[in-house]
């Protein structure tokens, strides 16, 4: 490819035989697993063929074969890697990793000792990897790139297997990695790599966060449970939302709120995704209506109902909460089957909320779409977020929308069901889009 020619937009064609030809090189064993990953991330995120092109410029052009798919290039002066076959630990520890190549099979063992394989930076060739793992009384620890999909088999004995792959769309052309285990009082582990940024322990600040929000639910449970009395004292329910605690107390209340917004701001930056985002979109239709009608008093509470409701789905998944602007929220995922899942819980506990709530119904749009995103200090730019807001513009209450290549990245696991989808005019942008609505009743 030649910087010199014009910027055209690619199709999924072209996105897949780029992903093709990456797959060959890593087969060939010019780059690595982790090369491949990131690569390949880029190239489902290309819009033109100059993005394909920074993505393989530094590869050598290969000929194609009569099926159509490219083969490897012979790359002059290049020497292969030896194969590793064995790796063994006997009374002592022992690692593979950095450049190493495996093709086929390979074999750990370790007996009394600890043995460790990082296919991060691996030449893997060939479609699929085997490892044989037999841990006797010892470990094996197994560690593969993000994406990649793992299969594991065997049978531990006074031992254990196990797995610890992050929920991440599989990689489209990437190799299985098939983990055939033998564990006697040992155990063997494959876990992908952790995203930066990402910590082992708990931090001081995380675990004060944890506590005041058990707070926060004990004194919402104790309000509800008194408003119940009241109701039953007082004759007719009036909602509870109309009461309000003693002035001293409120402000007590207030100050502990912001002290726990002020940590979880903090906190923010320390966890928020990096490289391929999923970013998710929501609102209440017709809140401003709502508003007009409740009076501003009332409908605030409303409100922080639904960012209690809100956050506590963003906390069971890991959503990063990048800013809240009045009704509605900007949430970033690093997988976006996690954030479909999120998207899903909201809206069932939203609609729980309202049938416990008829006087106040709240229906929540939301919009999802996945790609790069420019990182900017807590906040997240570019088109794959302006997409993403103009796909939950669109959404009606209760609905859910996303975007065709997030469909594509988790339509394949069977965990969701989607609509035939629609092709739709966004505001601002030149050329329709497609979007799915996803079901989550």
């Amino acid at each position: 490819m030649s910087d010199e020619l014009p910027s055209v937009r690619i199709d999924d064609v072209e996105r897949e035989r780029a992903v093709a030809f990456l797959r060959h090189h890593l087969g060939d064993g010019r780059i690595t697993l982790d090369e491949f990953s990131d690569r390949v991330g880029h190239v489902y995120a290309a819009v033109t063929n100059n993005d394909i092109e920074v993505v393989t410029r530094d590869l050598p052009v290969v000929v194609p074969r009569t099926t159509g798919m490219p083969a490897p290039a012979a790359a002059s002066g290049s020497r292969l890697r030896r194969v590793v076959n064995v790796t063994v630990s006997i009374f002592s520890s022992s690692q593979r990793k950095g450049r190493w190549r495996v093709e086929g099979s390979t074999t750990a063992v370790s007996i009394m000792g600890s043995c460790q394989l990082d296919l991060r930076q691996a030449e893997v060739v060939g479609d699929e990897v085997t490892i044989h793992a037999f841990a006797v009384m010892g470990g094996v620890d197994i560690i593969v790139p993000e994406g990649i999909e793992v299969v594991m088999q065997g049978l531990p004995i006074m031992g254990s297997n196990q797995t610890a792959i992050r929920d991440v769309p599989v990689i489209p052309g990437s190799p299985l990695v098939r983990v055939r285990a033998f564990a006697l009082m040992g155990g063997v582990t494959v876990r992908s790599r952790k995203p930066p940024g990402e910590t082992k322990k708990l931090s001081h600040e995380q675990r004060r966060l944890e506590r005041d929000a058990r707070r926060a639910d004990r004194h919402d449970r104790d309000r509800d449970r008194d408003r119940g009395r009241d109701r039953d004292r007082d004759g007719p329910p009036t909602r509870g939302l109309d009461r309000q605690p003693p002035p001293q107390l409120r402000r007590g209340i207030e100050a502990v709120a912001e002290d726990v917004r002020d940590e979880w701001t903090q906190l923010r930056s320390q966890v928020a995704p990096e490289g391929t985002v999923t970013i998710l979109f929501s609102d209440i239709e017709g809140f401003t209506s709502l508003n007009e009608r409740l009076g501003d008093m009332q409908a605030r509470e409303v409100l922080r109902e639904h960012y209690r409701l809100v956050r506590a789905e963003l906390l069971t998944h890991r959503g990063f909460e990048v800013k809240v602007h009045g009704d509605g929220f900007m949430v970033a995922f690093d997988s976006a089957a996690r954030a479909l899942r999120c998207a899903q819980a909201i809206q069932k506990k939203q609609w729980a909320w309202t049938a416990a709530h008829p006087d106040t119904p709240l229906r929540v749009r939301m919009g999802l779409h996945t790609g790069e995103a420019i990182r900017d200090a807590d906040d997240f730019l570019g088109s794959t977020v302006n997409l993403a807001s103009r796909i939950a513009t669109a959404a009606r209450g209760e609905e859910i929308l996303v975007s065709a290549l997030l469909k594509e990245l988790c339509a394949s696991s069977g965990e969701f069901e989607f609509d035939r989808g629609q092709e739709i005019d966004l505001k601002g942008l030149s050329q329709p889009h497609r979007v799915f609505a996803v079901t989550w009743a």
